[in-house]
């Protein structure tokens, strides 16, 4: 990121909705992650973290 800009490649789009949910403070940091994480490595056990926030 550069101010204000946020990019990424097209092999990048997962990362590149991390930043900018972070960066828009969207949720908290803890939930982003748990979001990154599931979505990254699709194990459930994220997801049912995500899903007790």
């Amino acid at each position: 990121m550069d101010k204000n800009l946020i990019t990424a490649n097209s092999a990048a789009g997962l990362d590149w909705a991390k930043a900018i949910l972070e960066y828009l403070d969207v949720y908290p940091v803890e939930t982003i992650n748990t979001w990154y994480q599931y979505y990254s490595t699709g194990n459930p056990e994220f997801f049912f973290k995500l899903m007790a926030n």
